[in-house]
């Protein structure tokens, strides 16, 4: 039992201790008996209660002894054709286990492979790398490998450097794709080379690694145009699929276009899904979404006759992600939620499975629908395999930033923390990175941390590539924390550092045009939803520059309406009822939008916008309705009331004391400076004190105020 390495069935335990049945039965009943041993009556099987037990029993046997036993289970193993064993598929992976602990390597190599494959069948990725690695040691101890195997070195290698990519270890593929590459006589095989270069890099793109597009353009090198060739159509289609994460669309449609033509001729309809799955996000980005929805729309219909689970999840995936990034937020989660349906069904539900959830899910956040983004994350987080990093970072920055709006800032500052963490196990695709520095910049933003956004906003832009659409967010949000810097620095009347902001926002700006120039953007058009992230740059550029410009602000909002996102266009109409008080405009013409859009925070229970736009309607004396006049009149007592101070005259002592002029509280709370000045007066006579200064003095006293950061 100790030598078996496991839980054990009765009859492999009897034909390998050779005892009568009599002599077995009374044994182990007496073990069991002693609680040493614990019987599973469902599937016959037998383990030890404690793994110290078997591990100290294990350690009595001899050397010889123990290599007899191991030889013994693996002889009785490799003579079953059908092991009677609750899990069939862990056959080769116990006989590999005996036959290398019986010193019999010849043996335990091909068991070792069989054990890798099959787990590689069934998504076991981790387990298969182990095993795959396991026959590499084994490789050098036997003489005939090859023959006994019917494949090379280079091809477990191959299988080896699979299987690690996929349980979340790209740089250990990388290493061993380029073992393959060296045991391959590239002269002699250059279609093999160009395959293990297109899987190389595959990897380093996933890590970041320098020497991915070489390896690329060296696969289609190498694997000759004529004859029509299968695998030419192959490193083309995954050429193609990568150049558009450089937004290099042009070209990834000529290559992509080129690899279906010879699929055509030879039909290779693996090979077709692929390349069209690649154009249709070529065709989208280009000016004709129609076109590309039609050709993914293809690459289903090919890879669910044809392709693999994989391929078919894959498709998913690129297709409610397009659609999201085109504002088509219904259709994208009904997409991804179809896909994740599907991968759950076909085995992947650790795999693709969380990644479509986490895709809905995103969708459902935009579309204002919390509540079930909320539930399909928690669910996409138990799921997901721990190995896939970029799941985690994924689904984590979702749940940060769902968290973050609705004011949990401790717990969005977890979850970006575990998403940060999965990240910096060489996760870079602009994909996964973008969106995580987008919500740890917005959480600084919010935490009055303004350095530390700017800092977020650089390194996210680092890694969003050519893109504008993975860089738009981030401008939008570096330019909001440029224009907070500038207001505070106005109002500590800090020239140099308003100066400092607007040269940052400057630098910014100019980024994002470059960006979305035609010679940036490679004949990209932009897409609605970086169209309506461009209009809010350019807003919180007027606010930078100290200009109100509501129009922006009403554009802004107007194209997030059109995308059908409430959060968005919340905030827009928060900035644009700022701007049209501070340009003196009566409360008649600001409250109807404001009122909206304090409603739809209330509804989709956004915590920190709602809390702006209602401390602006206290300042400019709007009506947000009867609901928010409930919130006012439940709000706690100040230590000011006994002192007769009024509302108004309690907001106005907050900004003395934090050092504002009288023009600075009449911009502020959006009133004339004669009035601001009677405001300060009446507080000095209620307060018995002769100037600004003791005033300050008392509210700090009584706690009405905190320093600002």
């Amino acid at each position: 039992m100790a030598a078996a390495g496991g839980r054990v069935g009765h009859g492999l335990l009897a034909a390998v201790s050779e005892l009568p049945e009599a002599d077995l039965l009374a044994a182990l009943r007496s073990a069991v008996a002693h609680q040493v041993l614990v019987p599973d009556p469902a599937t016959e099987t037998y383990a030890f209660r404690h793994a110290l037990t078997q591990e100290a029993l294990y350690a009595e046997l001899l050397p010889g002894e123990r290599a007899r036993l191991h030889a013994a289970f693996a002889r009785v193993l490799a003579e079953r054709s059908q092991p009677a064993e609750p899990d069939r598929v862990a056959a080769p992976a116990r006989l590999a286990y005996h036959w290398v602990r019986a010193h019999e390597p010849a043996r335990a190599l091909p068991a070792a492979v069989e054990a890798g494959l099959q787990s590689e069948a069934a998504y076991g990725f981790a387990d298969a790398q182990r095993h795959f690695e396991l026959a590499l040691e084994l490789w050098d101890q036997v003489a005939d490998a090859d023959e006994r195997l019917g494949l090379d070195r280079s091809a477990v290698l191959q299988h080896a450097a699979d299987s690690a990519y996929l349980a979340g270890d790209p740089n250990r593929a990388i290493t061993l794709t380029r073992a393959a590459l060296a045991s391959v006589d590239v002269a002699a095989d250059p279609v093999r080379a160009g395959l293990l270069h297109v899987r190389l890099g595959g990897y380093l793109r996933a890590t970041g690694g320098e020497g991915a597009f070489a390896a690329y353009e060296a696969a289609v090198r190498l694997v000759p145009a004529s004859p029509p060739l299968a695998e030419r159509a192959q490193v083309l289609a995954a050429f193609g699929e990568a150049l558009i994460t450089q937004a290099r669309f042009r070209e990834s449609r000529e290559l992509c276009e080129e690899a279906i033509a010879i699929a055509g001729q030879i039909g290779a309809l693996v090979e077709e899904g692929d390349a069209r799955r690649a154009l249709g996000v070529d065709l989208a980005f280009l000016g004709d979404l129609e076109a590309g929805v039609g050709e993914l729309a293809e690459a289903r219909r090919i890879v669910e006759a044809v392709g693999t689970v994989d391929q078919v999840a894959r498709t998913f995936a690129t297709w409610s992600g397009l659609l999201e990034t085109f504002g088509r937020l219904e259709a994208a989660a009904g997409l991804a939620l179809e896909g994740a349906e599907l991968a759950a069904s076909q085995g992947l539900g650790r795999w693709h499975g969380p990644f479509l959830t986490a895709t809905a899910a995103r969708a459902l956040f935009g579309l204002g629908r919390w509540d079930d983004a909320e539930a399909l994350l928690g669910r996409a987080a138990d799921r997901v395999a721990p190995e896939l990093a970029a799941t985690w970072v994924y689904i984590h920055t979702a749940r940060g930033q769902l968290d973050l709006a609705r004011g949990r800032a401790a717990a969005a500052a977890e979850h970006l923390a575990v998403a940060r963490d999965a990240y910096a196990q060489t996760v870079t695709q602009p994909w996964f990175a973008t969106p995580l520095f987008v919500a740890t910049a917005e959480l600084a933003v919010l935490e009055g941390r303004l350095p530390d956004a700017d800092a977020a906003v650089a390194e996210g832009l680092r890694v969003a590539g050519a893109d504008p659409g993975y860089a738009a967010p981030l401008y939008a949000l570096g330019l909001r924390a440029a224009a907070d810097r500038a207001e505070l620095a106005r109002a500590r009347r800090d020239d140099e550092e308003v100066l400092e902001a607007r040269q940052a926002g400057d630098t910014l700006t100019g980024q994002l045009q470059a960006r979305l120039s035609p010679e940036g953007a490679d004949g990209a058009v932009p897409t609605p939803r970086t169209e309506a992230q461009t209009v809010l740059c350019q807003a919180e550029l007027a606010r930078l520059d100290g200009r109100t410009d509501p129009d922006l602000w009403e554009a802004a909002a107007k194209a997030w309406e059109r995308l059908g996102e409430p959060y968005p266009t919340s905030y827009a109409r928060w900035r644009q009822a700022e701007a049209l008080l501070l340009g003196g405009l009566g409360r008649e013409q600001v409250e109807p939008s404001l009122r909206a859009a304090h409603q739809t925070t209330v509804e989709l229970g956004a915590a920190p916008l709602r809390a702006e736009l209602e401390a602006l309607a206290r300042r400019g004396r709007l009506d947000l309705g009867s609901e928010a006049a409930a919130t006012a009149a439940a709000k706690p007592s100040s230590p000011l009331d006994p002192l007769g101070l009024t509302a108004r005259e309690q907001e106005v002592l907050a900004l003395v004391a934090i050092g504002r002029t009288n023009a600075q509280i009449a911009e502020t709370l959006f009133i004339s400076p004669k009035t601001a000045t009677v405001h300060v007066s009446n507080i000095l006579t209620k307060l018995g004190v002769r100037n600004r200064v003791e005033a300050a003095t008392i509210a700090h006293r009584l706690r009405i105020v905190q320093p600002e950061p």
